[in-house]
């Protein structure tokens, strides 16, 4: 995996610009980016179709299950995902160039 694709530990300064130092949820959901919504959409799709696929008595009840679950999973994912942007601990390039901060690559990348 490369290094650039892991946050940094919670110890160590972040290796990427700081946009805000203590996002809200909604400032977080705000950040989203395209791929974030395209995981809840394929998440709830395949959760979906798992669901329809494995719940062979009740085929309807576990299909709704599993997508409503795999939505939650993903938002949480792309949550996730969004906030360590946020807070430098991420590769963050296009919010750094959205709101004028000067993106700076790690001397590890």
């Amino acid at each position: 995996a490369s290094r650039t694709l892991m946050s940094a530990p919670p110890g160590l300064p972040p290796p990427y610009p700081v946009i805000n130092t203590k996002p809200t949820g909604p400032a977080v959901v705000w950040n989203f980016m395209f791929w974030d919504y395209c995981r809840l959409v394929l998440g709830a799709a395949v959760g979906g179709v798992v669901g329809f696929a494995g719940g062979k008595p009740v085929r309807r009840q576990g299909s709704f299950y599993m997508a409503g679950l795999s939505t939650f999973v993903c938002f949480a994912a792309s949550f996730q995902s969004s906030y360590l942007r946020l807070v430098g601990q991420r590769p963050n390039e296009k919010e750094c160039k959205a709101v004028g901060v000067e993106f700076k690559k790690p001397s590890f990348c």
